[in-house]
């Protein structure tokens, strides 16, 4: 596929000798145009890769309940769950219910890189770089700017996913987090996750501690239609 789309770029690579009667002070052949053509390819192999990825039941999400059942409110409250070495960070193209969107829609979870113009306006202003520039890394910018979460932070090879609450009012569970996915990269096998929970908050003189148990069993999917291979599909309990 790689090559076919190469192929098909360089056709239309500009004839400086044959096109410069169709030049013009407004539009001239791109003179980056070999140069942004295999900047493309490196992009859409990563974009096919991740379209790939889309299609794999691997994915979950958990979404976090907290409860103050003390007498007072609780203020500048922090939840992390510190996730196992497996755990991987997802990505945007991870974080969503296969079970309820169609394949033809998961495309909308990725950004399908721009293909070079052989012909450039020099009217307009064209940033190739900026264009590539996708909308999942603004994604994750925008997430680590919120510090209600999730965010994600690496801390002596551990990803620790955090929460935080500026004020839990007692008896009124705070249940309106946005979830956190679990992306089983490389497990193939079942696994069993513990997961250590600490909590702070300005009235604790000590964190609080938990763990959260993760059991997840690898099961086979069903098989792709006109393929005839099984996919490897997780239950988590």
């Amino acid at each position: 596929m790689l090559e076919e789309k190469k192929k098909e770029l360089v056709a239309e690579r500009p004839n400086r000798s044959l096109n410069r009667w169709a030049s013009s002070v407004f539009s001239q052949p791109n003179p980056n145009y070999d140069e942004e053509i295999e900047e493309y390819l490196k992009n859409y192999r990563v974009y096919l890769y991740q379209l790939y990825e889309c299609a794999l039941d691997r994915a979950f999400a958990i979404r976090p309940i907290i409860q103050n059942n003390g007498q007072y409110p609780a203020n500048n409250v922090t939840i992390e769950f510190i996730m196992p070495p497996d755990f991987v960070i997802p990505s945007k193209h991870h974080r969503f219910d296969r079970a309820t969107t169609d394949f033809a829609d998961m495309e909308s979870y990725l950004d399908r890189p721009i293909e070079p113009q052989p012909y450039v306006n020099l009217t307009d202003v064209y940033l190739p770089a900026l264009n590539n520039f996708n909308n999942s890394t603004l994604a994750q910018l925008s997430e680590h700017s919120s510090f209600r979460g999730p965010r994600y932070e690496e801390r002596d090879g551990r990803v620790y996913v955090i929460y935080s609450v500026e004020k839990l009012v007692q008896h009124n569970p705070e249940d309106s987090f946005e979830p956190f996915w679990v992306w089983l990269a490389n497990i193939k096998t079942d696994t069993l996750w513990e997961v250590p929970i600490r909590i702070t908050c300005s009235e604790l003189r000590q964190p609080e501690n938990d763990i959260l148990y993760l059991d997840m069993k690898i099961v086979e999917g069903k098989t792709e239609s006109g393929s005839g291979q099984k996919q490897p599909n997780t239950a988590c309990t």
